[in-house]
């Protein structure tokens, strides 16, 4: 895989967690502000309707999330067959990855404080597998470097 390929490859996959993390955090914010089961006590029309609404963007994020994951795991082992990547360049990706997933979510969670743990709470999961993407790439890259020294 090229460096052109590469870029674009990752700017696709990072478009799609945006686009996920985005429709995401603009349902929650319409049913936190329509759909408040405070506001309708003992109506449970609406708290079905609040929870197919959360399941709806719980799937959307889920499945961008997951395409975001893997389409990484599958760009970093294609990258590392024919690109050297220092580990330092990576690490700073991923900080950055999870500080876009941040910026995503905090402006409709900034306006709906009550539920800001709903709004975080998907960028946990995504950044813990990112996280474990990174451990693994840096396994490899130190095992690689080791093996070069030698």
């Amino acid at each position: 895989m090229n460096e052109n390929k590469l870029k674009k490859s990752i700017i696709i996959i990072n478009a799609l967690l945006i686009f996920g993390l985005v429709i995401y955090a603009i349902i929650f914010f319409i049913i936190n502000k329509n759909l408040n089961l405070a506001d309708f006590s003992g109506n449970y029309e609406v708290g079905n309707q609040r929870l197919l609404w959360r399941g709806f963007a719980e799937a959307i994020c889920s499945l961008f999330g997951i395409v975001y994951i893997v389409g990484h795991i599958l760009v970093i082992h294609s990258a590392m067959k024919k690109l050297y990547i220092p580990f330092w360049k990576m690490l700073a990706y991923f900080v950055v990855q999870v500080g876009i997933m941040f910026v995503c979510v905090i402006p409709f969670a900034i306006f709906d404080l009550s539920y800001l743990g709903d709004y975080v709470f998907p960028i946990w999961n995504i950044a813990g597998m990112l996280l474990l993407v990174l451990v693994i790439y840096s396994l490899v890259y130190f095992y690689r470097k080791n093996i070069q020294l030698k």
